[in-house]
């Protein structure tokens, strides 16, 4: 499977949101897989009864869509974690 490939000054981030509940998670996901925006990878996780997204986001535009799209699933979601990162 290739990698998509981003210019090596491109700052990408990761996000972790806990969201209210599976069905949620679900919803969120779909969005995330019908949208199939370039660069954007969203997985789903839980630990014990809390269900978690985590959403790779290659510029700082899909990091506005990525929570535009989370909070408007599930307004009750709450980011738990961010990370940025360089590449290259």
């Amino acid at each position: 499977m290739s990698q998509p490939s981003f210019p090596q000054s491109a700052t990408w981030k990761v996000v972790i949101f806990r969201v209210t509940d599976e069905d949620r998670l679900q919803r969120v996901l779909r969005a995330f897989h019908r949208m199939n925006r370039p660069g954007v990878c969203a997985l789903g996780s839980h630990s014990g009864e809390e269900q978690f997204v985590i959403v790779e986001c290659p510029s700082a535009d899909a990091e506005t869509h990525v929570r535009r799209i989370i909070l408007t699933l599930d307004p009750y979601a709450v980011e738990t974690h961010s990370t940025t990162a360089r590449t290259g």
